[in-house]
């Protein structure tokens, strides 16, 4: 099936104007830009992969609806049916070359396959494969995934480092004869750039044995998979994560858009925030509860360096919820002492959460700002979105 796709919101200035110039006191100037470049991804992805057409940033909602139905008017479909033989081979390149002015030639990014004799047999896999390849979320199984890119140095590059959270009471456990509660479930991870192929994956089962208290902390605070996948190039990316339990056979996806930063550029830049619990809880954790102290680090990426080499950037922090400031913390400077890479600063702090605090979305918000560029530079800024529950 081909999918068109439109944004009905038509073109909108999210970049500082006369009128509306950008300060430090806008809550989430920076988190509103990314949200909608990245819904406009989203549209342009399902149709890329669907050989659609996708029209963004367009005032002329009647003009675009047109040139969709125009460009159904008259088309050629063309399929290929490889051999047996050639099925076991793998894919091949296929090339097709138009003689005739004004043609385009658009393509699905995914094959169509008959069903297999036995068709139950392969049926679950496929479901996993086809929920981590859809652009929409399946939440038969509630999965989350928060990830944040870290810079790795020139020879790695950056690293998508991924928290992957199953809601544990989707899962069918069953009671094993040791009267620890079983689960088994399968999780595949696809990390997309701006090619329809993935540039990495990650699958695995697994089987869980879970004593009465650890059951019971797992229906509170989920089940967890760490994913480290590294990129090589700056741009936009996407994870899609799947995961199916055994037991119901019922599947549930999650997707995320991630960008790295040109670091060549030279530009003051932030990497994503790592949240996790405070005290003896270091795990990563995107849900956490009203009193508790949340840890948090990240780099502070390509600062400049004085005349004797020492770099001077000041960072602070505010805590948003529904767009309004909660609290901002004043500009504190990164200590470079005992960092033996500068161009890559590691900053790390805490702070806890008020008692008073209602349930619901979050968003703690790093600026930093560098006082030894040559010239005025915007802050650098990013986000990291959290959950208070009950």
């Amino acid at each position: 099936m081909t999918v068109n796709t439109t944004d009905p919101r038509g073109l909108i200035a999210t970049f500082d104007t006369a009128e509306r110039s950008h300060t430090a006191g806008d809550a989430c100037a920076s988190a509103r830009q990314t949200e909608f470049r990245l819904t406009q991804l989203q549209l342009t992805d399902i149709a890329r992969r669907t050989g659609g057409i996708s029209i963004v940033s367009d005032n002329d909602l009647a003009g675009s609806m047109a040139r969709v139905a125009a460009d159904q008017l008259g088309y050629y479909l063309i399929g290929y049916k490889p051999p047996e033989t050639q099925k076991k081979e793998g894919f091949r390149k296929l090339a097709i070359r138009v003689t005739r002015s004004g043609l385009k030639v658009r393509f699905h990014s995914s094959l169509y396959e008959e069903a297999p004799a036995d068709a139950a047999a392969a049926g679950n896999g496929k479901r996993l494969i086809a929920a981590v390849a859809s652009p929409f979320t399946i939440p038969n199984v509630r999965v989350h995934l928060a990830t944040r890119y870290w810079d790795a140095g020139a020879e790695t590059g950056a690293v998508l480092d991924t928290t992957l959270e199953i809601d544990a009471r989707d899962l069918q456990f069953n009671a094993g004869p040791d009267g620890r509660r079983k689960a088994t479930f399968d999780i595949l991870a696809l990390i997309y750039g701006a090619e329809s192929k993935p540039l990495a994956s990650f699958e695995k089962s697994y089987t869980v044995l879970l004593t009465d208290a650890a059951f019971r902390r797992a229906l509170r605070e989920g089940l967890v998979q760490q994913l480290q996948l590294p990129v090589k190039h700056a741009g936009a990316y996407q994870l899609r994560g799947a995961v199916r339990d055994h037991a119901s056979g019922q599947v549930g996806s999650a997707s995320e858009f991630v960008e790295v930063p040109d670091l060549a550029r030279g530009e003051l830049a932030v990497s994503g925030i790592a949240l996790s619990g405070g005290g003896a809880d270091g795990s990563a954790r995107w849900r956490f509860h009203a009193g508790e102290t949340v840890a948090y680090a990240y780099q502070v990426l390509n600062a400049h360096a004085a005349p004797d080499g020492s770099p001077h950037v000041e960072v602070r922090a505010a805590l948003y919820h529904d767009g309004r400031a909660l609290g901002t913390s004043a500009p504190m400077p990164v200590d470079p002492k005992g960092q033996t890479d500068l161009k890559r600063l590691v900053v790390s702090n805490e702070f806890r959460l008020g008692r008073q605090l209602t349930p619901g979305d979050y968003t703690l918000q790093i600026e930093a700002a560098d006082k030894n560029a040559s010239r005025q530079h915007a802050p650098a800024l990013q986000t990291a979105d959290f959950e208070i529950v009950e």
